[in-house]
């Protein structure tokens, strides 16, 4: 199960989450499963970056939209590796069906994007953005290493 999918689980169960410093309060306790407080450990910042990333008003994240979360944050992902291959050694049948799957990608990211809304699409895009650099340090939009090209702080990381 994804942290997001988790988070909306734990909160149609009635479990209150809440950063506090460097820990999570899970409010009730007895409602978590010993597999779900390990999940919640082993993705502590990535739950916590869920609790925080600023949701438009009224929203409020149920599991199907936290499923839509972690679909949008997998195609990006996926769109993302496309677009950082070294197409120079890839051969011509290579790069057609590369161009089939952004197409089928880029397709889903839009009807993804429609079904979460736009400006929370664009803050889940910008938050996976950098956990996707900080993990391959390299910039998923275009590849350079060691930076992220963020719009949001104009400059790099």
């Amino acid at each position: 199960m994804s942290p997001a999918a988790l988070v909306a689980e734990l909160r149609a169960r009635g479990v209150t989450l809440q950063p506090d410093g460097p820990l999570l309060r899970v409010r009730p306790g007895s409602k978590v499963t010993t597999e779900e407080f390990a999940i919640l450990r082993q993705h502590k910042d990535e739950v916590r970056a869920l609790l925080e990333a600023p949701a438009p008003v009224g929203t409020h994240i149920t599991p199907a939209t936290a499923d839509h979360i972690a679909q949008y944050e997998a195609v990006l992902g996926r769109l993302w590796l496309l677009e950082n291959q070294d197409t120079a050694i890839r051969s011509r049948h290579a790069r057609s069906r590369d161009i089939e799957d952004a197409r089928h990608l880029l397709a889903e990211q839009a009807r993804l994007c429609d079904e979460i809304g736009p400006e929370f699409a664009a803050a889940i895009s910008r938050q996976h953005a950098r956990r996707w650099a900080e993990a391959t340090q390299r910039c998923p939009y275009c590849g350079e290493e060691g930076v992220l090209h963020d719009a949001e702080q104009e400059g790099t990381q």
